[in-house]
C-alpha cells in the first residue's frame, strides 16, 4: 500500500516517475488459441489528482482470457498420447489391460474376447453364433452330425452326399475308405439263402443236374471234389477244385455251370489224375474215382 502525501510535496503536475500505469495489454499465445486481456485496476485522467486509494488500484488489474484448446496449436502433436497418459480405470482388467513395457500400451487380455465381442458377421462358412452367441459348427443336420464333438456322417444319407448313382451303397471301414457296391450285388452277397448239393459220385458224363432252388440263376456257383477215403496225402472232408484236374493228354476233366433252375456238372472221363498233396512233384497220380464224391455251393 502506498501511504497518502502530503499537497505540498505532491501535484497533478509532478512526473509521475515511480507510478506504473497500467494499460489494456493483449498476450497473444504462441502454443495455444487462447488470448489474455489485462486492464488496470485504475485509469488516471490527464489532470487528476494522485492519492493512496487510485494508487492501491493500479496493483490490483483485471485479467481474462478467452478462447478454446481444441486449435492446431493446443500444444498436443499428433500421436504423442501414449497408455501412461491414462488412467489405471480407463481400462476394465478383463478384456483390455496395459503391457508392462514403456510407453505402456493398450493390449487385449488374454481371452479377454467373449462372446459378446464377436459379431455374428464371423458366422458363415460352416460357423454359426455371435453377437453374444457362443460359435459353433454350422451342420446341413441332414446328412451331418456332430456327436461328442466329433463330425459324423448321418446314418440316412442320401446318394448325392456320397457322389455315387442312387442304386448304390458305400462300404466303408474304420479307416473312413469306402467302396460303392451295386445294390443288386449288395443283396446278393448278404443273401441268407443259399444251396448246397447232395453228393454225386464221379462217372464218364452227366455227374449231376439238378434243381437248386434259388430265384433266379445263382450268381456264385462252386463245384468241389469231396475227399471221401484218403489218397494221395488228401484226409477225408478235404475238399478240392475240380478245374487242375485232368485226365491223359492234360484235357480238362470237367465243365460245370447253371441256369435259372439247376446246377450241372458233366466229366468228360471217369479217368482223373491229380497232384500228390504231400509230394507234387511226383507230377500227376490217378485218382481213385470212388474215393470222392461231387458237390456244389450256389447262392443268388
Amino acid at each position: 500500500m502506498i501511504k497518502s502525501m502530503s499537497k505540498s510535496k505532491i501535484t497533478t503536475t509532478m512526473p509521475m516517475v515511480l507510478i506504473l500505469i497500467f494499460v489494456s495489454i493483449l498476450i497473444p499465445s504462441a502454443l495455444a488459441e487462447l488470448t489474455a486481456i489485462v486492464s488496470p485496476g485504475y485509469t488516471f485522467g490527464s489532470s487528476e489528482r494522485v492519492n493512496s486509494t487510485k494508487l492501491n488500484q493500479l496493483g490490483l488489474p483485471t485479467i481474462s482470457i478467452v478462447g478454446t484448446l481444441d486449435g492446431t496449436n493446443a500444444g498436443i502433436s499428433a500421436g504423442s498420447i501414449n497408455a501412461n497418459m491414462f488412467a489405471n480405470s480407463v481400462v476394465d482388467n478383463a478384456s483390455l489391460d496395459y503391457t508392462n513395457s514403456s510407453p505402456q500400451a493398450l493390449r487385449i487380455k488374454s481371452a479377454g474376447v467373449k462372446v459378446r465381442e464377436l459379431s455374428s458377421d464371423v458366422a458363415g462358412s460352416g460357423l454359426a453364433g455371435g453377437s453374444g452367441s457362443a460359435l459353433s459348427v454350422n451342420v446341413d443336420d441332414a446328412g451331418i452330425a456332430i456327436t461328442n464333438d466329433v463330425l459324423t456322417l448321418k446314418t440316412n444319407l442320401n446318394p448325392n452326399y456320397l457322389g455315387v448313382a442312387s442304386n448304390s451303397v458305400v462300404i466303408g471301414s474304420s479307416t473312413n475308405r469306402g467302396v460303392a457296391v451295386d445294390l443288386a450285388v449288395l443283396a446278393r452277397m448278404l443273401a441268407t439263402n443259399s444251396f448246397t448239393s447232395a453228393e454225386y459220385s464221379l462217372a464218364s458224363g452227366s455227374v449231376a443236374d439238378t434243381a437248386h432252388g434259388l430265384s433266379g440263376t445263382p450268381s456264385v456257383v462252386r463245384w468241389v471234389l469231396l475227399c471221401k477215403s484218403a489218397e494221395w496225402g488228401y484226409s477225408v472232408g478235404d475238399e478240392i477244385g475240380p478245374d487242375a484236374l485232368v485226365i491223359s493228354g492234360d484235357w480238362p476233366v470237367f465243365t460245370y455251370g447253371a441256369n435259372s433252375t439247376n446246377v450241372f456238372m458233366v466229366a468228360a472221363s471217369s479217368s482223373i489224375f491229380i497232384y500228390s498233396k504231400t509230394n507234387p512233384a511226383a507230377g500227376y497220380q490217378s485218382l481213385t474215382a470212388g474215393n470222392w464224391r461231387a458237390k456244389c455251393y450256389a447262392r443268388p
